[in-house]
């Protein structure tokens, strides 16, 4: 795999961390060492937390990792919460630590292992389909971590045993602009030059997946993000069409309005 699938270096990402690197990211070089000193972040002589972080905060939309500058999610976040402790913005990590340009082991988690198995897998389908998927030495302790102990206010992660859960994410008010920002996400990467979908497309997008929803919910999920006039519905057509009327980037400034 040409994908660092092991860029987290066994580390599961914390919160705060991230929120530190957000803090100090305005574009002055820095090295490792310089990071570490000015946020705290453990940093050993062989091994420590800075790089992974870096790369966590990367995937999840939040951090140019080239030259070290807040991206526009990023600059809001740090703005509205800068230490990721709403759910909100931890949805908005989620949604794109699992998207195209996000982190390979989560992708394949969400968007293919949870769908195929009715979301409960045990621990040796999951590390086997893991290896043959990534590699042997693909370590995906972090990712179970991340959402059971870190990113606790999402609630997406369970483990009953020798099986981890996917649990479904309840449809939230506050959360609308999310999944329209996490629809628009998958779409723009996908089908860059489209303004309507129909529902197969849809459907490959894997926009459900990423909270767990059935055709159902995903639907009527779509509906409240018509009538806020995110998106069109051609409920006529068979099958449905969904049109575009807005875009990622218009999301942005309307994520967390509806949190007050």
């Amino acid at each position: 795999m040409s994908e660092n699938v092991n860029f987290h270096m066994t580390f599961p990402p914390t919160p705060a961390y991230i929120g530190r690197l957000l803090k100090i990211a305005d574009g002055r070089v820095r090295t490792v060492a310089e990071i570490a000193e000015e946020t705290g972040i453990p940093e050993g002589a062989s091994s420590g937390k800075v790089r992974p972080h870096i790369q966590y905060a990367s995937y999840m939309g939040l951090l140019n990792s080239s030259d070290f500058t807040r991206t526009p999610l990023g600059k809001i976040v740090y703005l509205e919460d800068c230490m990721l402790t709403e759910k909100l913005t931890q949805m908005l990590c989620h949604v794109n630590m699992i998207s195209p340009t996000g982190a390979p082991m989560w992708r394949y988690l969400f968007h293919e292992l949870f769908p195929e198995n009715q979301g409960h897998i045990s621990n040796g389908l999951i590390s086997d389909s893991m290896k043959i998927k990534f590699g042997a030495t693909a370590k995906f302790a972090p990712l179970i971590t991340m959402y059971t102990k870190q990113f606790t206010e999402l609630n997406l992660i369970s483990l009953e045993g020798d099986y981890i859960i996917q649990n479904p994410s309840a449809f939230d008010k506050d959360l609308l602009y999310v999944y329209g920002y996490a629809l628009f996400n998958e779409w723009e990467a996908i089908y860059p030059e489209k303004t309507e979908i129909t529902a197969v497309d849809l459907e490959k997008l894997c926009f459900r997946h990423t909270f767990g929803w059935t055709q159902a919910e995903e639907y009527e999920v779509l509906e409240k993000l018509c009538l806020a006039s995110v998106i069109g519905l051609n409920r006529q057509l068979v099958p449905f069409t969904v049109r575009k009327l807005t875009s990622k980037s218009e999301m942005l400034p309307k994520l967390y309005t509806l949190l007050f």
